[in-house]
């Protein structure tokens, strides 16, 4: 890793730096610093307070109408007639629904009988305060869009002309104490955190370059600001140094990753010392990545942006909304915007809900602590759940596709997926490619490992037959990913890509990435354990590959059973249609010599046959297609058949055969393959695969 002054230097060089502002010959006196100190934060203080008045009063305007439609006080502009008073019915419900539904969320109690309807989401205060329940915000909602919009945006729009000139003002008075308190960490974390407020990505970027203060806080003001810009690559940089900065237990503190993970995980997560934290941090942090193929780790800056940004706010105690006190549930407000980001929507209920809330919190012996809000997250395309189920954390190499939930299922209600950590991403949306097919095949010193998927237009936001480009990668460790093959392929297509895999455990992800036409990224990753490879085979040992599943060729033309023609046949499922019930199948035996007397079997059988019944056809050899039983034998030599020989240390025979299915029932099934010498144990193997009806 980087020394700080090293990463720091290197940061320097990706871009142009203003030259910093000069420090002052003679710096203040103790006393005359504290008090321009004292006077700055008052000047913050009071910058928030006045935000905070013109927020409040458009939450205000804003509230009336919704009540007094909810209510059926009023009714909606331009209604008129039957139509029109059916439409103001439905308005009025909806907003009554969307009222009670933000007002449940507000009163987020943990402990009382009659839970809130958002109970699934809650973020509890461990001081015994404000808990919060965050939820899905309505996409119509006139608020801010996501994480890096407009602050201003929550704002009247009458308002933002003056509360922008009062934050410049601010800005400047910054700028000059900066001048005097060059090493002071807070004024120059206010300096960045008001430009980005204001949008002045570029004059955030020089603030943060031209910090004099704590080396590893200058660094992490730079990735923060290189983060919210969308350079993840450069953000990452800056964290690292930021972090390499910092003492072990403050670094053990920064990286805890407890609060993105589901309540079992956490607990075991945090009975784990620093040193066993590093190491399954690092694994987290790889399997979160939302891309190989993009530069740096955009969920990990994300990560690290909002524990910068937690740090600004918190630092007065109340920011523009919120406390940040963990006696008023300032830590579980903590907690939820490092889970989550900054919300799409702030709700707040208005004075009288204030007055009930504080009560019942003064009623229960805790600190009130008015506004009482509600965040909201809107739910939308970009935003994904990117870290894995804590299996896949546990045992990277064993991680099934499954262990990424990236988003809501298609046929999933949107509104009742709630991960426990979320984030806009930056570039192109991230959707999972289905599962396909896998296939291992054994060489002299490593494994040809292929995978095939289809490629739904639909899916990929694609018309039929659009140029895309697929990507595989292999990893064996947080530190190294390498691209095994790239090839282009179409959306409504099939992708087949393969390379050659080391013999040990590693995960393999397929990428397509996104552009900026509207299409989206896709991705799939798993964990793949290789076969040993031949030069580890002992003498007189026999095995047999995994069966591929193939397109069948058309009419009466041979099955490929060369590799290098057979793999780009591989089907990219192994979920076959009702229209698909003639496939290829496809192996290899390694230690079989040509011209050997062996025993072949193929037997395709149900999963979920009677049992007395699958003994009766496995001993007797049956072939009962009524019963979802098909079983094909031969004994080589034999004329006619000739299995293809493939170069290797020892002997590799390739065969195939095509399987005609269509009289089998629809359901899950073994492809069972044997092959072996006469009166010795045959080598086995084995897919499953399914008939769909």
């Amino acid at each position: 890793m980087h020394t700080v002054a090293s990463a720091w230097l290197l940061l320097a060089m990706q871009g142009p730096i203003h030259a910093p502002p000069p420090v002052p010959a003679q710096p203040p006196a103790p006393a005359e610093a504290d008090a321009l100190r004292a006077d700055t934060r008052d000047a913050v203080r009071r910058f928030l307070e006045r935000w905070r008045a013109a927020w409040l009063a458009a939450e205000d305007a804003r509230r009336p109408n919704a009540f007094r439609l909810a209510t059926g006080e009023a009714r909606p502009a331009g209604a008129a007639g039957a139509a029109g008073a059916g439409a103001a019915r439905r308005r009025r419900q909806y907003l009554f629904d969307r009222t009670i539904d933000r007002v449940s969320a507000l009163h987020c109690h943990p402990f009382e009988r009659s839970g809130p309807l958002f109970r699934s989401t809650i973020v509890r205060s461990a001081g015994g305060g404000q808990s919060l329940c965050p939820a899905w915000s309505d996409a119509g909602h006139p608020a801010p869009a996501d994480e890096g919009s407009s602050l201003d945006a929550a704002l009247a729009a009458d308002a933002r002309p003056a509360i922008a000139s009062a934050r410049e003002a601010l800005l400047a008075r910054l700028d000059t104490v900066a001048l005097a308190l060059p090493d002071d960490d807070w004024v120059a974390g206010q300096r960045v955190r008001f430009l980005l407020d204001a949008g002045e990505t570029d004059r955030a970027l020089d603030a943060a370059r031209a910090c004099r203060a704590d080396a590893g806080w200058c660094a992490l003001l730079a990735g923060y600001v290189h983060q919210r810009r969308g350079e993840a690559r450069l953000a990452d940089s800056a964290f690292d140094a930021g972090r390499a900065a910092m003492s072990d237990s403050l670094r053990c503190a920064w990286d805890d990753a407890a609060p993105l993970l589901a309540p079992p995980a956490r607990a075991e997560y945090a009975r784990l010392s620093c040193a066993e934290r590093r190491e399954v941090d690092a694994r987290l942090w790889w399997l979160a990545d939302p891309l190989y193929a993009e530069p740096g780790n955009e969920r990990r800056a994300e990560h690290h942006a909002r524990r910068v940004a937690t740090r600004l706010r918190a630092a007065l105690t109340r920011d523009e909304r919120h406390e940040w006190d963990p006696g008023r549930g300032g830590d579980a407000l903590a907690e939820t915007l490092l889970r989550y980001g900054t919300p799409s929507y702030v709700f707040w209920g208005g004075e009288t809900h204030d007055v009930a809330h504080t009560g019942w919190l003064r009623s229960h012996g805790l600190r009130p602590g008015a506004p009482y809000l509600a965040l909201e997250y809107r739910p939308g395309e970009h935003r994904a759940h990117v870290v894995p189920a804590w299996r896949a954390v546990r045992d990277p190499f064993a991680a099934r596709s499954a262990d990424w939930s990236l988003r809501p299922a298609a046929d999933a209600d949107a509104a009742s997926w709630w991960p426990e950590e979320h984030y806009a991403r930056a570039g192109a949306p991230l959707v999972q490619l289905p599962d396909g097919q896998t296939a291992m095949l054994r060489r002299a010193t490593a494994a040809l490992f292929a995978v095939a998927a289809e490629l739904p237009a639909a899916t990929l936001r694609r018309a039929a037959g659009a140029p895309l480009a697929a990507s595989l990668f292999v990893t064996h460790h947080p530190d190294s990913v390498w691209q095994l093959a790239h090839e282009p392929v179409v959306a409504g297509g099939r992708l087949v890509l393969q390379g050659r895999l080391e013999p040990r455990p590693a995960l393999v992800a397929v990428e397509l990435p996104g552009d900026t036409a509207g299409g989206v990224a896709a991705r799939t990753r798993f964990g793949v354990a290789p076969p040993p490879p031949l030069s580890a085979m002992r003498a007189g040992e026999t095995a047999v590959s995994e069966p591929v599943l193939l397109l069948a060729p058309d009419g009466d033309a041979a099955l490929p059973d060369d590799p290098d023609a057979a793999l780009p046949r591989m089907l990219g499922s192994t979920r076959l249609p009702r229209g698909l019930r003639r496939f290829g199948v496809y192996w290899e035996t390694y230690g079989l010599a040509p011209g050997d007397t062996v025993d072949v079997e193929v037997r395709l059988e149900r999963h979920d046959r009677p049992g007395a019944l699958r003994r009766l056809t496995t001993t007797l050899g049956v072939t009962d297609p009524q019963n979802g039983v098909i079983v094909t034998r031969w004994r080589e030599p034999q004329p006619g058949r000739a299995a293809r020989v493939v170069d290797g240390p020892v002997p590799i025979l390739a065969r195939g055969l095509v399987l005609e299915v269509s009289r089998l029932p629809a359901g899950d099934y073994w492809l069972d393959v044997a092959v072996g010498r006469p009166g010795r144990p045959a080598a086995r193997a084995r897919r499953s695969l399914t008939l769909d009806e």
